[in-house]
């Protein structure tokens, strides 16, 4: 049974958290933060990104070169409908 759990949230993009990444894209150009605190990129508003985890300090998200970001101003984020 917990495979076939598993394989549906696999499916449906769920994890156990019960987050499901999301693309979004910014109002405005935001910093994006790596894992020692300093800026490693800026999201820009014409460019969709992908969440792929909630943190307590915002969202992680995916960049165009794969690497993950640690993105804090969450405010007025436009998501895909």
């Amino acid at each position: 049974m917990v495979n076939i759990i598993g394989r549906i949230r696999s499916i449906f993009g769920r994890r156990k958290d019960g987050f499901r990444p999301f693309p979004f894209m910014p109002p405005e150009p935001r910093p994006v933060y790596g894992p020692d605190g300093r800026q490693i990129s800026e999201l820009q508003p014409v460019v969709w990104y992908k969440a792929v985890a909630r943190t307590p300090d915002g969202y992680q998200v995916k960049l165009a070169n794969g690497e993950l970001g640690l993105l804090r101003d969450t405010e007025g984020l436009r998501l895909e409908q």
